[in-house]
């Protein structure tokens, strides 16, 4: 009986390997499905867990203590978070409230921004209103939300039958950023 337990172990082994090497090898490109479409969002880290949080392969024994802790007071309740060291310093992925959110901290942990992106059913109404007063035939599919110590930008993707477009809302402000044919 023992015999056949430690073969069976022994053969699991290799399986639980190529299980592991094959969910390794997935696209390092994460994209939104929003109404049949794709929309690139952003890269997908590799996440090695270290202690309670997920962290970078790469910069998991360089993130700074004071973004971390910056991060745990300021996100209380994120999950499925991951790290990733960035040229100016270090940015954190995460959920909450069912949102995918990116938080990125200087050199020396201080929070920078944060963007939020979320399905454009989310969208706040007076921002809605600004925006479906000029593109009343389009749909919104998805927004980024950008919070900087004192703006919030958001971000609006814009879809008809043959354009995509996003546009900018800061301030009460509407501005075209981008007007892409889908042809």
């Amino acid at each position: 009986m023992k015999k056949i337990l430690l073969i069976s172990a022994l053969g699991l082994i290799p399986a639980v390997a190529f299980i592991g090497n094959t969910y390794a090898q997935q696209s390092s490109v994460r994209t939104l499905l929003v109404k049949g479409a794709n929309y690139l969002l952003f890269p997908q880290a590799d996440t090695a867990t270290i202690g309670s949080a997920n962290l970078s392969a790469a910069g998991a024994s360089s993130v700074n203590v004071k973004a971390s802790r910056n991060f745990d007071k300021t996100f209380k309740g994120a999950i499925n978070v991951s790290w990733a060291g960035i040229v100016d310093g270090f940015s954190a992925s995460f959920t909450q409230n069912e949102n995918f959110n990116r938080a990125y901290f200087d050199k020396k942990g201080n929070l920078t921004y944060t963007i939020t992106y979320y399905d454009g059913k989310k969208l706040p109404h007076d921002i809605r209103a600004i925006v479906k007063s000029t593109y009343y035939d389009c749909d919104i599919p998805f927004v980024e939300e950008i919070h900087t110590a004192d703006k919030i930008v958001y971000l609006v993707h814009l879809q008809d039958e043959k354009t995509w477009k996003k546009v900018k809302v800061c301030d009460g402000q509407m501005e075209l950023i981008e007007d892409l044919d889908k042809n």
